[in-house]
């Protein structure tokens, strides 16, 4: 459970803000600056920025676990209590930051956090090439997400750049009876992007669901989730997007639904089969296939 923090609830806040802190930068800060940021010294930091307009939420796994901070799109202060890490716990909070940013998230990290920069990049933020000194001969780095991918609401130009991408899908004939949308066919889904200097590079919406007649494989009245459709533009192909964007709409969806489903008419099935088998890790369920046995001259 992620929840805003506010001055009720700073100080758990604070103690695992001051205890990734101190573990962090032990290695090399001086240990009497290290001593100096306790609990109450970190609480008064959080305040300050609560007061400064920084938006800053914990992550709660019966205990406190991790808490980050957000100011506009700038990600800051994303730590994790020592003995609850690797647990998946900052990937959950840099997920629920980046759902938060209404344009493309940015943050900064040291240049020696080897850890971090490893978790940003898996998340799809990338060098911007701006860097700045702080201490002790070190550089924070700038990293952007790019392409930004986040859950997005269904406006006006959102629906019409949704309707023109999959007129362009349709011109491909890469599946097997696909038709471009209509407004009726996207109204109703929840709807994930990827975005790159605002122009939308690839899509997925679906919606959520109660199984029926699907006892094979999953018990009835499952929660599901149903993928209608997941595209990427030709030229953004095979690198990591449309994969993002099935993480983003897994892990939105993931409190409501303990299945995700999906059909595909693709004619290039074995590249799709790869994508979704080995890629994502999904299950095989079932297969629909034809064969012409008879041509013309029979007739």
């Amino acid at each position: 459970m992620i929840v805003p923090v506010n001055e009720s609830n700073v100080r758990d806040a604070a103690v695992v803000h001051s205890a990734s802190w101190q573990e962090s930068h032990r290695s090399f800060c001086k240990a009497d600056f290290v001593a100096l940021h306790t609990p109450g010294h970190q609480e008064e930091y959080l305040l300050r920025k609560m007061h400064d307009g920084s938006r800053i939420f914990m992550l709660i796994d019966r205990d406190p676990a991790g808490i980050v901070s957000l100011k506009g799109s700038l990600i800051e202060d994303l730590y994790v209590h020592p003995d609850r890490q690797n647990r998946g716990y900052g990937s959950a909070l840099l997920r629920y930051a980046v759902s938060q940013c209404s344009e493309a998230p940015t943050l900064w990290i040291l240049e020696n956090n080897v850890r971090a920069r490893k978790l940003y990049q898996r998340a799809g933020f990338r060098e911007t090439g701006k860097r700045k000194n702080v201490t002790n001969g070190l550089d924070e780095i700038e990293f952007e997400m790019n392409p930004f991918i986040a859950e997005a609401a269904l406006t006006e130009d959102v629906l019409a750049e949704l309707i023109s991408l999959s007129k362009d899908w349709e011109s491909e004939n890469s599946c097997y009876g696909y038709r471009a949308n209509q407004c009726t066919d996207i109204e109703g889904n929840r709807v994930f992007l990827a975005r790159d200097q605002g122009k939308i590079i690839g899509y997925l919406f679906g919606h959520c669901y109660r199984s029926e007649n699907m006892q094979s494989v999953m018990p009835e009245g499952s929660s599901c989730f149903e993928v209608e459709e997941l595209y990427v533009i030709p030229s953004r192909r095979s690198v990591g997007i449309g994969k993002a964007l099935f993480g983003s709409a897994s892990d939105a969806v993931r409190n409501e639904a303990e299945y995700i489903t999906l059909s595909t008419a693709a004619k290039n099935w074995k590249a799709i089969f790869h994508f979704y088998l080995d890629e994502l890790d999904m299950t095989f369920w079932s297969a629909r296939l034809f064969k012409r046995i008879r041509g013309d001259e029979a007739k």
